[in-house]
């Protein structure tokens, strides 16, 4: 993400939580830029099991990126 969007987000009304799954950058590019009251909270779940245990279920399917 670039800076200019994480320096408006930073400066709007909102606050987020924020679940990420696999490879994505978003959690630290937003701790990279100041203005870190915009996160409450952020939670990566490695595995199927984490994920499962969060949502407190198990999904029908998972999705995710395959590479060609």
């Amino acid at each position: 993400m670039d800076l200019k969007s994480i320096q408006a987000i930073h400066t709007g009304p909102f606050k987020l939580g924020y679940v990420q799954w696999w490879g994505s950058t978003a959690i630290s590019d937003f701790l990279k830029v100041r203005g870190k009251n915009t996160i409450l909270e952020s939670y990566i779940p490695y595995s199927r099991e984490s994920m499962d245990e969060y949502w407190g279920n198990r999904p029908s399917h998972y999705c995710g990126f395959k590479p060609h």
